[in-house]
């Protein structure tokens, strides 16, 4: 593998997206590279006045792209959040007009991130999403609505349909990977075996 490879948490706001990363770089022994929501100035009125919403969709992707385009080539890393997420968020934020402009600032940029050779989808039932998030008590999360949750959900489970790639789907496992460490041996291993049956160098 001579370019960098991507494993890839995917999922909604709660599903536990960065909690698996990190317990699988621990277990993998691999860089994770995590999502920063707190450097996104916008990122709270847009949660709670839908303001700002080009200028918040924009600034994740800048932040994707210094995560995703400058890593060691030959190098595995573990994301818990992929490098076209915008695929997914952009057409329930951004309306049709705002969004091209998007995807034309994003063509213009030469956002060539590395492949994505596994990603692992993540989800719960809405409300015990909305209960993690509740729970976390993270500023930019606390005007996030049931609804637009389910927008979300719906979202992923459209692009999942069309999704070219090797997909491991976790989104119907019981248990708490994170309380309980039986159950995250047990996640840790059914990765761990998926990855081996893709093989490759890596």
């Amino acid at each position: 593998m001579t370019t960098a490879g991507l494993i890839v948490v995917e999922g909604p706001m709660g599903a536990g997206k960065t909690s698996l990363a990190r317990l699988l770089s621990t277990a993998l022994d691999i860089p994770a590279l995590l999502e920063r929501p707190a450097d996104n100035p916008f990122l709270g009125d847009f949660y709670r006045h839908q303001q700002h919403v080009l200028a918040t969709e924009l600034q994740f992707l800048l932040q994707r792209r210094q995560i995703f385009d400058h890593l060691e080539g030959g190098r595995l890393y573990i994301a818990d959040h992929g490098p076209e997420k915008d695929r997914i968020f952009t057409p329930l934020t951004l309306e049709a007009e705002t969004l091209r402009l998007f995807r034309e600032i994003r063509a213009a940029l030469s956002y060539n991130p590395p492949p994505v050779l596994l990603l692992i989808y993540l989800d719960r039932p809405v409300d015990l999403l909305l209960e993690r998030i509740r729970a976390r008590r993270d500023p930019w999360e606390t005007e996030i609505q049931r609804a637009y949750l389910l927008r979300v959900q719906e979202a992923y489970r459209q692009w999942l349909q069309h999704y070219p790639g090797p997909i491991l789907d976790l989104s119907g496992l019981e248990g708490d990977f994170v309380a309980d460490g039986e159950h995250a041996k047990i996640l840790t291993e059914m990765v761990k075996n998926r990855i081996s049956e893709l093989g490759g160098d890596w």
